[in-house]
């Protein structure tokens, strides 16, 4: 950690603008070291107490206290560490960019703090927001994005969403377009997507339109500090994930109501005459791009006359299994047929 970016997280601290993972880690820092936090400090005093703590930090590390100082000194020692773990880790990930990976991996730590010039839009009513790269941002009533205007096109595309909003992100193989909420990181590089804050369930949805999405929520390292996003999911269209925001938990599955992603493979208006259920099942599947697992040999006998127009995916569904005499049931993201 250089002086300047020691003095630059005191001064975000001191003035409030700092994670909740950069408070604990400032507070368990003074903690350790016996201080009282300041309200103000000059260049002189920041700089003082900048060698105090490697002071302290050496020392700890070095010495043992003899008697009943003993333990004191272990915590010492273990929150110090914490604290230049964290740090440590916050500058690994802030400069590791990369593209959506098939297997989990690490997603950088980003504050709003870091920017050097941030944009914060409010929307009182629905409102569209135009990114430099061509990127929109559709924020529903009581939301707030934030954005670093100074640097968002240059080598990151990053924005931070309170509320919800619907993400129309152009194709950047380069660069891919973060957004974090809360504990969640979403990471795209060209694809439709919302991600919203269901405050009276406790919970952070992403739910992918077009593309492939990644989502990854932020891990604990030493005292519950949270040092990095670690993937969870890869989302594909009609897919969403739910984080649990007390439980800490991220679940997948379908979207509440999926849509038609290849309306060219099979229109939204559907028409059957007499036609073998494994044929409308896998319709079905490439129109909404959902995966429909069944036994072709159960169903053989099986055939349905139908006409669909406004039916949603699962009303769609229920009728043709009802018509059928079959039953179905949704597993993550798969539907599974049962007879």
């Amino acid at each position: 950690m250089t002086q300047e970016e020691f003095r630059s997280l005191l001064q975000r601290y001191k003035t409030g603008v700092v994670t909740p993972a950069e408070r604990e880690l400032i507070e368990r820092w003074y903690d350790a070291i016996g201080r009282d936090e300041p309200a103000h400090m000059s260049s002189d005093e920041e700089q003082a107490l900048e060698k105090q703590f490697r002071a302290h930090a050496d020392h700890y590390i070095t010495t043992t206290a003899p008697g009943k100082h003993r333990f004191l000194g272990f915590w010492q020692v273990a929150a110090i560490a914490a604290s230049l773990l964290l740090v440590s880790v916050f500058m690994v990930y802030i400069y590791s960019p990369g593209s959506i990976p098939e297997q989990r991996t690490t997603i950088p730590v980003r504050t709003t703090e870091d920017a050097e010039e941030l944009v914060t839009v409010a929307a009182t009513e629905v409102h569209r927001v135009k990114l430099a790269d061509g990127s929109t941002v559709t924020l529903r009533p009581g939301s707030t994005l934030r954005y670093d205007a100074h640097n968002y096109n240059d080598t990151r595309r990053e924005v931070f969403l309170q509320g919800e909003g619907f993400f129309d992100v152009a194709h950047d193989a380069q660069r891919p377009f973060y957004v974090y909420t809360g504990d969640v990181a979403t990471r795209v590089l060209g694809t439709s997507f919302t991600v919203k804050t269901v405050g009276s369930r406790g919970e952070i949805i992403v739910a992918v339109n077009t593309g492939r999405v990644a989502v990854a929520t932020k891990q604990h390292a030493l005292f519950g500090l949270k040092t990095s996003y670690q993937e969870e999911a890869v989302l594909t269209p009609n897919q969403q994930a739910v984080f649990n925001i007390d439980k800490q938990v991220l679940s997948t599955g379908l979207v509440d109501v999926p849509k038609v992603i290849s309306p060219q493979a099979t229109p939204e208006r559907m028409t059957f005459d007499d036609v073998a259920l494994a044929e409308i099942l896998e319709d079905l599947e490439r129109a909404y791009q959902i995966d429909i697992v069944f036994d072709p040999e159960r169903i053989s006998a099986c055939f349905v006359t139908a006409k669909f127009d406004k039916e949603t995916f699962f009303e769609r569904l229920d009728i043709i299994c009802r018509a059928a005499g079959t039953h179905y049931n949704v597993s993550g993201a798969q539907i599974i047929i049962s007879k």
